[in-house]
């Protein structure tokens, strides 16, 4: 696997070996395949973790097919579709600080947070659908990490900073 950063994102260079280790064919990526899904949010917890790609916004993947190999362009959009989705926090600050913007925008969002991997993470509730890497990438921090509080997340966190 080779990374390569391009303008706004990073591209992964998979060969078919590395994709057959992982039970995912290149095809598999230009569809709803529940494999390739669940690879691409794996990847791009990765990505985070070593500070390869830290996306703002949603994350728009292309897939360019080559001889022997499949290459991923992953790119931050820098805009959210509004639906949900993941949000990852080292501090309880960075937290509060979100809390304290979305309650001066009059922001009403319903979401859990959770503790997973030494962070927070505040999953928004919303129009997820289908199976993108997104909403895998919800429902395994949903199933892996430790809840700590349901919402109305702000409603309940800003009232406690008052």
């Amino acid at each position: 696997m080779r990374f390569c950063e391009i303008d706004n994102g990073v591209a992964v260079t998979l060969t078919e070996g590395e994709l057959e280790s992982v039970g995912v064919r290149a095809e598999d990526f230009e569809g709803k395949n529940i494999g390739a899904a669940i690879f691409l949010s794996g990847l791009l917890v990765v990505l985070r973790e070593l500070g390869l790609f830290c996306p703002e916004g949603d994350v728009q993947t292309r897939v360019r097919l080559k001889p022997g190999r499949c290459c991923l362009e992953l790119t931050d959009t820098g805009e959210r579709r509004g639906g949900g989705g993941a949000f990852f926090f080292r501090s309880p600050e960075e937290l509060l600080d979100l809390c304290r913007r979305a309650e001066e925008s009059g922001l009403e969002i319903e979401g859990e947070l959770y503790w997973l991997g030494g962070r927070y993470c505040l999953v928004i509730n919303g129009g997820l659908e289908g199976c993108t890497a997104e909403s895998v990438a919800c429902a395994k921090i949903k199933e892996h990490g430790e809840l700590i509080c349901r919402t109305p997340f702000f409603r309940s966190v800003s009232a406690d900073l008052s």
